[in-house]
């Protein structure tokens, strides 16, 4: 059996927030394996992020964090300095929402991408060059080596967002974790960086974390995806199927309140406003803006447990496949 990439088991953090602890995330499990690209889908606020930051440990300290994260099965929660410093060079890369909040303003756009390279002293500055004129090459960015001595104010959002691309490659890790890497960019943008970092994910094999709020770009670009609430994975599945035919009410309730061109009925949002972790009720995490909900829902949490192929945290998963609708929905008493 092949060992995933990456595999998190029942992850459960809390953080100090004014003197007190406070839940971001309840109970996370996912794998990826290798070649994969996994979407991570969710409200804001739903714990997205902070999966990713618990994956790379940057968490805030006095940080409270138990379950595992295995990174090709060593769990990184106990690895100690070394092997964590070597997981962040060369097992992992993050791209994050904004460019222009990871990227030294003062310093040149080569300065930033060799940095990395020439940290352990294996490679000359002329042969760490040409390596990330290669990969700038490879991100569509033209006359890189011009490119090299400009500052990041001297860049498009789009632009900047490819050298972010390049500098995570430029490690070559196994594992991309992509935190919402279009955000900030118009449509158009979007859609060209989108196609490169799918490509060269492809290309160089890597194991993929998408985060992003679009199911339908989640669906475009993953193999599986994953729907997350209050910092709990509610639902996992083929992305095929998860787009056309979810088992919980949350994630039906997300793909109706898209809006679509054209479309002859209008967008349905969910009832209620998204909860956080620390907000969230003993028993399921979505009682309190789910139609369908019954007291054990209320109660009892429904663990994460797999119904025709896929897995589904909801006591009536099997009841109520094909019929969840939130048209007339009102939010529950």
């Amino acid at each position: 059996m092949t060992t995933p990439v990456l595999a998190i088991e029942h992850l459960h953090v809390e953080l100090p927030v004014r003197a007190e602890m406070r839940t971001v995330l309840h109970d996370v499990s996912l794998t990826i394996g290798p070649s994969e690209a996994l979407g991570l889908v969710g409200e804001s606020g739903s714990g997205k992020s902070m999966t990713a930051r618990s994956i790379m440990r940057l968490l805030s300290p006095g940080a409270s964090t138990t379950g595992t994260i295995l990174f090709e099965g060593v769990d990184v929660l106990t690895m100690h300095h070394d092997a964590l410093l070597a997981f962040r060079r060369k097992g992992v890369a993050m791209i994050y929402q904004d460019p222009r909040a990871h990227i030294n303003p003062v310093r040149t756009i080569g300065d930033f991408l060799t940095e990395g390279i020439l940290l352990d002293g294996s490679v000359s500055t002329a042969e760490a060059q040409a390596k990330v004129i290669s990969l700038l090459d490879e991100v569509g960015i033209p006359d890189a080596k011009r490119r090299l001595r400009q500052y990041p104010h001297q860049l498009s959002g789009g632009l900047l967002q490819r050298v972010m691309i390049a500098a995570a490659l430029s490690e070559e890790p196994r594992l991309l974790l992509a935190d919402e890497p279009t955000t900030a960019l118009d449509v158009t943008t979007q859609e060209e960086v989108m196609a490169i970092l799918d490509q060269l994910r492809v290309e160089r094999s890597l194991a993929m974390l998408f985060i992003t709020h679009d199911l339908d770009l989640a669906a475009a670009v993953s193999d599986r995806v994953a729907a997350m609430y209050a910092g709990v994975i509610i639902e996992v599945g083929d992305a095929a199927s998860l787009h056309t035919d979810s088992l919980h009410p949350y994630t039906v309730g997300l793909l109706d309140s898209r809006p679509e061109f054209g479309a002859r009925v209008r967008a349905r949002p969910i009832p209620g406003r998204p909860i956080l972790a620390s907000e969230a009720p003993p028993g399921c995490v979505f009682a309190e803006r789910c139609p369908y909900v019954t007291e054990r829902c209320r109660s009892e949490r429904p663990i994460l447990r797999e119904v025709d192929g896929r897995l589904v945290a909801c006591h009536r998963a099997e009841e109520l496949r094909g019929t969840i609708s939130f048209a007339g929905a009102q939010e529950p008493r």
